[in-house]
């Protein structure tokens, strides 16, 4: 498993790959604003009763998006795999509880990145919008 200093730096060999320069002063000031997760098989990245607060860069592990059904059945909307961007969307963006949680589907190495610092980069044409 990743620790901090090597989930930062896959982030950032994500960002350079994709052409995006990076601003070394903006991005020193980002990486002391997320944090670093380890989460085992099974546990819950976020969870479905608790507005989700951060975007999840995943940079080691599969994680699902899971949603319990009043049957106590389960299903899985979609995977996430390394280097993408994950989260309870609908309750990271309108900051409501939703119907699903984050779990890890194997032991998952991840950063939060508070929502307030991604939303300024995705809405701004910063390194996570482009």
């Amino acid at each position: 498993m990743k620790s901090a200093k090597k989930a930062l730096a896959s982030l950032e060999n994500d960002i350079q790959r994709k052409g995006v320069e990076l601003d070394f002063v903006e991005w020193g000031q980002i990486c002391q604003r997320c944090k670093y997760i380890h989460t085992q098989t099974g546990e819950k990245i976020q969870n479905q009763a608790r507005v989700a607060d951060s975007w999840i860069y995943l940079s080691d592990g599969i994680a699902a998006s899971e949603q319990t059904w009043l049957d106590g059945t389960t299903s899985i909307a979609r995977f996430f795999e390394p280097g993408d961007i994950c989260a309870n969307f609908t309750s990271v963006w309108t900051r409501n509880i939703a119907s699903d949680d984050l779990v890890a589907m194997t032991d998952v190495a991840d950063l939060a990145i508070p929502d307030d610092v991604f939303k300024r980069e995705y809405l701004g044409g910063g390194f996570f919008g482009t």
